[in-house]
């Protein structure tokens, strides 16, 4: 079944990207932490760009998976054993594709709050 192996591969893929994206991410947050002070942390673009190739192989894994439903469906009840399984499939890689998204999208505030830095008057401490 080729929509199977499609699926499987493209969701490995997406683990292997979205496992370094936040490698990366940690180790510049680490880089960052290690200075004395600072009010924002940047986001490597790499940890972006590999967040948002684990997003796409994310939702190429979920296409592939509907279209594993369709085989199925059509080959009759010999085949309709395996539908329960395919479906948690791909409810969690769509779940775990609009997560990779929403990271890309939207990386938060990494180490807010944890360098310390003198507050100006009228300000909060950590720059929030």
């Amino acid at each position: 079944m080729v929509a199977a192996a499609f699926a499987a591969t493209t969701f490995a893929c997406a683990l292997v990207a979205f496992v370094a994206g936040a490698k990366v991410l940690g180790d510049s947050q680490a880089k960052v932490l290690r200075i004395a002070c600072t009010r924002t942390v940047p986001i490597p673009p790499f940890a972006s760009a590999l967040n948002g190739l684990a997003a796409g192989l994310l939702l190429a894994s979920s296409l592939a998976l509907v279209w594993l439903l369709v085989v199925l469906y059509r080959q009759g009840a010999e085949r309709r054993s395996t539908v329960p399984l395919t479906v948690i499939a791909l409810v969690v890689a769509s779940l775990f594709g609009l997560g990779a998204a929403h990271e890309t999208i939207d990386p938060g505030l990494v180490g807010a709050g944890l360098a310390v830095c003198e507050s100006a008057p009228g300000e909060v401490a950590g720059g929030q």
